[in-house]
């Protein structure tokens, strides 16, 4: 895995198991590029064909990935533009994706006893990080459509 070393991640602690993840319930997570290995969109392709990723966007701008919330009333089917929803992965037990595989997003949560925050951005810093890989998901929802 290509790791963004701009970004501090924090493994999960207990403060995660009590607070039951108030964050994956909120939003899930936004995939960076240097999650996807290899990075092209064939890759892209499959993991949106596995149902548990969408594409979404911020304000008009340049889209990105993201795990599946986990109720969308529109079923939109790969596009999932979204302020709010609870994470596919998120179960009674917590995140069912190792650490080391779930959205740079997630890994980037610094946990609290109060508000937990992700340096990332949200929306925006993943606009910003996917800007130089739209054509590749333009390829990849190509690649869907055959």
């Amino acid at each position: 895995m290509i790791i963004d070393t701009t970004i501090k991640t924090y493994p999960p602690s207990s403060l995660c198991t009590e607070c039951g993840g108030k964050c994956c319930k909120h939003y899930s997570g936004i995939l960076w590029p240097s999650d996807i290995v290899p990075l092209e969109a064939e890759t892209i392709a499959e993991m949106l064909k596995s149902g548990n990723y969408v594409i979404d966007w911020y304000e008009g701008g340049n889209r990105f990935l993201r795990p599946k919330h986990k109720a969308d009333p529109y079923n939109r089917g790969i596009y999932e533009p979204s302020w709010g929803g609870e994470c596919i992965f998120l179960t009674e037990t917590g995140c069912s994706l190792e650490w080391d595989k779930r959205p740079l997003m997630c890994r980037a949560v610094k946990p609290s006893k109060g508000k937990c925050d992700s340096n990332t951005g949200g929306k925006k810093g993943a606009s910003r990080a996917w800007q130089d890989y739209q054509e590749m998901i333009a390829v990849a929802i190509e690649l869907m459509d055959r």
